[in-house]
């Protein structure tokens, strides 16, 4: 509790007030015993006001006049001090500062007042008194802080940081709240503490970071070390794997079976697109057989088979067309006078047939009725999956685009301004929810020089008389087939064959000339072409490509089956047969079928030019530098417990004892083996107890083969 009075003031201060305070605990600063002699007392004045819970301020004429009383007001104002006026005598009508007006004084005047102005400073000193001493210790503190410079070493830590922070934020509603002063001290003192926090967290993590170092180090070199070891390998058996994959196609006129063997070592030995396409050349040359007969018309030769095989037309001995169920062999739509070309829809479902006049008629084969007849038609084509599309001559050399469907899909975009027919080959309306251009609808066609795109957008405003993309073919266009599923044209003349985008860009080109007709696979991928004189091919869309041909001579017609793995071709004697279709089949299955069609292991001769090495019983590769190749394969993983593939080459037919040995060099015992043959794969399951790492296969022929990681493999020596 400060006290300040005037001189006149004292001997009630020393002997009444002062006395009284310390009764009730309070303890109190007055000049008299506060200031020895030889201080700068209003540096200590200034210190006692601020360290204090209270301000009490004896109100007089005297005091009102001092300049020290006033100078004693003035500071306990600026630190928000509790004002406690205590009246000892009138103030008259001096200059009483506004501080003092807005509070209520506490009347000492006389004896008499004794008891009343002792209740009222009782009740006045009586509030919040540990808020009140708080705020004494901070405000020290906060002054011994700012006397030293702001240095940071006089600012709170810990518990007296905390607690002044709860007092702070309970601070915020009283009369008495906290200053500036305090407020930036306190906050500074948080800000200090948590930036020194910081640091010592960074600390311990760069020590723990560089604790570490070396053995993240360490272990990054290793495994940059196994990473370029592994690449090396992958790009060494690449390597040997197009090798391969070049004399297998150079073999695969002159000995399919040496071409099997080298082609199936090369995909085994390392994957790669090129590799994959000449196995399928070579096994399709391998198993070049006359295919089997199917079921065709039980009179008539056929001219058309539906996409899927199910469905062909063929023609009578009076020149009229038959439709046939080629499964059942029953003939359909008996009563229909069917002339002209025809067209299947992608699902089998609708037949379109244009006479030379013009005349088109539309046919539901599943119900077996028309739906749809025109006249004035210049082209036909199927329209998306379900779908025939056409183009009907308005007359003037122009014509329009409308199709039929078995859906309520519709293909045909009203186009403002009609299309040329001059020429016309092909057209193709795909379905306007594809957006595959970024367009709403779009129209291809095809005439005798171009392939155009032309779009129509949501308004239904086209870009009058100029298509949206253009490929001009320099030989001409003799005949064009569209496939609706992937946007692609085909086209053929005298000179060759092109596949076009919707787009107007050229995707492949194909050495066949005069085309009679051209198949779309299911994907789109694969395509049979048909010429007109010599055998059909299958031959790769994307590339051009071609994969095999297929025995038998001049066919009239082809389609793949619904199976998606033969191809149905009608013969020029009108004979029906199914061929398989080796490039038709998952890459899986194409490795089994490889291995099935091996018919002879290579001669010592054959391994020693082509694969370079010395023939040797069961495995050839078995020096120390060798057996690390092994791991070079394509990998079918699987963690201890899974069952997985091994293969063999060249070993005798019988039953071989498999034995592996783990990376902690323990034996296990997988049981005996059946080999059918010289290529063999028998599936083993991986012993349960086997830790990861490192492991070796070995049997009665072999002594060891070895595998960084014995999860990842697929198979053993057949692979090295």
């Amino acid at each position: 509790m400060f006290i300040s009075y005037a001189r006149e003031d004292g001997p009630f201060v020393e002997d009444t007030l002062s006395p009284w305070l310390r009764e009730q605990g309070s303890s109190c600063w007055v000049d008299l015993h506060e200031l020895p002699g030889g201080v700068h007392f209003p540096t200590r004045i200034a210190t006692g006001i601020v360290g204090s819970k209270a301000f009490l301020f004896v109100l007089s004429p005297d005091s009102l006049a001092s300049e020290h009383c006033r100078e004693e007001l003035t500071i306990a104002v600026r630190d928000h001090k509790r004002l406690i006026p205590v009246v000892r005598r009138e103030p008259g009508d001096g200059d009483i500062p506004l501080s003092l007006r807005t509070i209520q004084w506490v009347w000492w005047r006389s004896p008499s007042d004794d008891a009343r102005a002792k209740r009222q400073l009782a009740a006045a000193l009586g509030g919040d008194v540990e808020w009140r001493e708080r705020q004494a210790g901070i405000a020290l503190r906060t002054n011994e802080w700012i006397s030293h410079g702001r240095n940071r070493t006089y600012l709170l830590r810990g518990a007296t940081l905390a607690a002044a922070e709860r007092w702070l934020a309970d601070g915020t509603d009283r009369l008495e709240r906290p200053t500036p002063q305090e407020i930036e001290f306190i906050t500074r003192s948080r800000t200090t503490r948590t930036t020194r926090l910081r640091a010592a967290v960074a600390v311990m993590l760069v020590l723990t970071v560089l604790m570490s170092l070396l053995a993240v180090v360490s272990w990054t070199e290793r495994g940059r070390a196994v990473r370029q070891e592994r690449e090396a390998r992958h790009q060494t058996a690449t390597a040997y794997a197009r090798e391969l994959a070049q004399r297998a196609d150079s073999a695969r006129s002159t000995d399919p079976q040496l071409a099997l063997h080298l082609a199936l070592r090369g995909v085994l030995k390392s994957r790669t697109p090129e590799g994959e396409t000449v196995l399928r050349k070579v096994l399709t040359a391998a198993r070049a057989r006359e295919g089997t007969p199917m079921s065709g018309p039980r009179s008539g030769r056929l001219i058309a088979l539906g996409p899927g095989a199910n469905y062909g037309v063929a023609t009578s001995t009076d020149g009229r067309l038959t439709v046939w169920r080629l499964r059942a062999r029953s003939q359909i739509l008996r009563a229909a006078p069917l002339e002209g070309s025809v067209v299947f829809s992608l699902d089998e479902r609708l037949l379109a047939v244009r006479t030379s006049k013009g005349t088109l008629s539309v046919w539901d084969l599943a119900w077996e009725q028309r739906v749809a007849s025109q006249k004035g038609v210049r082209v036909v084509d199927p329209a998306g999956s379900d779908g025939i599309s056409y183009v009907h001559e308005l007359g003037g050399g122009a014509g329009d685009v409308d199709s039929v469907s078995t859906s309520e899909t519709d293909y045909a975009p009203s186009l403002p301004d009609p299309l040329r027919t001059s020429g016309l080959l092909a057209v193709l309306a795909a379905d306007p929810q594809d957006s595959s251009l970024g367009m709403s609808t779009y129209v291809t066609t095809v005439d005798r020089h171009h392939v155009d795109t032309w779009q129509v957008v949501g308004t239904g405003a086209s870009q009058r008389g100029r298509p949206t993309h253009r490929y001009t073919e320099p030989g001409g266009i003799d005949q064009a087939w569209v496939d609706p599923v992937g946007q692609r044209v085909v086209t053929t003349n005298q000179r060759g064959s092109s596949v076009v985008s919707a787009r107007g860009t050229l995707v492949s080109r194909m050495p066949l000339t005069s085309l009679a007709s051209v198949v779309f696979s299911g994907d789109g991928e694969l395509m049979i072409t048909v010429p007109e004189s010599g055998a059909p091919a299958v031959v790769q869309t994307g590339t051009g490509e071609i994969l095999g041909t297929l025995p038998g001579g001049t066919a009239r017609a082809a389609a793949f089956t619904q199976d998606g793995r033969g191809v149905a071709i009608a013969g020029a004697d009108g004979t029906l047969r199914r061929h398989e279709c080796v490039p038709c089949l998952p890459y899986k299955e194409l490795l089994d079928l490889a291995k099935k069609s091996l018919t002879r292991p290579m001669t010592p001769e054959e391994r020693r030019t082509h694969l370079h090495e010395e023939p040797a019983q069961g495995c050839p590769l078995l020096t120390d530098d060798a057996r690390r190749s092994c791991i070079d394969i394509d990998p079918n993983s699987g963690p201890p417990g899974s069952v997985v593939e091994v293969g063999f080459v060249n070993f005798p037919a019988g039953t071989q004892r498999l034995r592996f040995t783990d990376a902690r060099d323990r034996q296990w015992d997988l049981g005996p083996v059946d080999l059918p043959g010289p290529y063999a794969t028998v599936t083993v399951t991986v012993p349960s107890g086997a830790p990861l790492g490192a492991g070796r296969f070995s049997t009665e022929f072999v002594p060891s083969i070895w595998h960084d990681e014995y999860a990842d493999f697929e198979v053993t020596c057949l692979w090295c």
